[in-house]
């Protein structure tokens, strides 16, 4: 299955090629615009690719966090972590972050989730030590949309994102 951001990138790779096979006709047409064709085609090749958009951010730095990561990106979710609430305020303001997961040790207020959902609103997934029925309590109290319990495997908790990930 593709993701929504690769066929995205993907739409804007052949409007890219459309617009140059169109730029192409018109210098052969009129050949006074294949100088400025010549050197808009030379700085796109040698412009820096931008590196991709997460579409899920960890907020955490724990070992944990860590691991969760890994097995997003085995799965090929793209993913990005963060160490603050400001860098992830920073990048869930990019359209591409789809879902935040945080870390219940970097909860430092009921407004975190609030100040996540302030520019965007996306589900949050809080990542704990607790049981399930307290964690979903705490996650119900911080308005997080799911709770992931890091006693649960890595496979059961990429399986639980996933599925959030497929409803929005």
């Amino acid at each position: 299955m593709i993701a929504r951001n690769e066929l995205q990138a993907m739409e804007e790779e052949i409007k890219y090629r459309l617009k140059a096979c169109l730029a192409l006709a018109a210098a052969l047409r009129f050949p006074e615009l294949a100088t400025e064709l010549r050197a808009a085609v030379a700085a796109r090749a040698s412009a820096p690719e931008e590196e991709p958009s997460p579409s899920v951010v960890v907020l955490g730095s724990g070992p944990e966090a860590t691991n969760l990561c890994t097995a997003f990106q085995q799965q090929g979710i793209k993913v990005g972590v963060v160490g603050g609430l400001n860098e992830a305020v920073a990048l869930t303001e990019k359209k591409e972050v789809r879902l935040v997961v945080v870390d219940e040790a970097f909860i430092d207020s009921s407004s975190t989730c609030w100040q996540l959902r302030q520019h965007k609103t996306l589900p949050i997934v809080l990542l704990g030590a607790r049981h399930d029925k307290e964690g979903w309590e705490r996650a119900f109290e911080l308005e997080a949309d799911a709770y992931l319990s890091k006693s649960k495997g890595l496979a059961e908790q990429v399986a639980r994102v996933k599925a959030i990930l497929r409803r929005y």
